[in-house]
């Protein structure tokens, strides 16, 4: 029993959290309003995070084949990921890493739904952009653009989520600022990480 729950937990991969804590409170740094809806955001956005890690493992089998066939043709596992290819090990079934990543995802629609009813349903709008971001992070492997993808939603994205919990958001602002945090981990902690992944794929 405690291994499954280690495993349903290692699907978020919450080793990236501080990475999309950061560009969260850089968000509301920026306006500078800071309340207890602060809190619900970053929540929102951690479980965001969980949802869409949850989501690559089921992708990378299920959609994209990354994680079938033998352990050689697999991608490379990594000890920081912790739940990559759950599926292809046989300790988890695709229904249980989907329902995994959709009860993150609802989880998150909570946090961003008080947000939301706070201070303007915008952020619904880049809520779901962030959640998007999952697929075309997916689809990118193929065609060679994931680390603008996995940028997009851990910098700009994530700090304009932040943004919007605010009174007077400066969306521009945000999108801008978040630009650094999409170079330093879509084009530098992603590239090295799937430069582990391009001898088997």
């Amino acid at each position: 029993m405690n291994g499954k729950i280690k495993t349903h937990i290692g699907l978020g991969r919450f080793f990236a959290l501080p990475a999309v804590v950061c560009a969260v409170l850089l968000g509301i740094a920026l306006s500078g309003h800071w309340s207890w809806l602060s809190l619900m955001v970053a929540l929102g956005a951690i479980f965001l995070m969980a949802y869409s890690h949850s989501f690559n493992t089921l992708l990378d089998y299920s959609w994209t084949g990354f994680d079938k066939g033998t352990e050689e043709e697999r991608s490379k596992g990594k000890v920081y990921t912790k739940g990559q290819q759950a599926i292809a090990a046989g300790i988890m079934t695709p229904k249980k890493v989907l329902v995994n990543g959709l009860v993150y995802l609802a989880i998150s629609a909570i946090f961003i739904g008080i947000v939301a009813w706070k201070v303007s349903p915008v952020i619904w709008a880049i809520w779901a952009v962030a959640a998007l971001c999952t697929f075309w992070y997916s689809w990118g492997k193929l065609h060679w653009n994931c680390e603008l993808a996995l940028g997009t939603g851990f910098g700009p994205l994530a700090v304009m989520l932040g943004m919007a919990s605010q009174p007077n958001p400066a969306f521009l602002t945000a999108f801008l600022a978040g630009i650094p945090f999409l170079i330093l981990w879509g084009y530098g902690a992603e590239t090295i990480d799937q430069w582990t992944d391009a001898e088997p794929n």
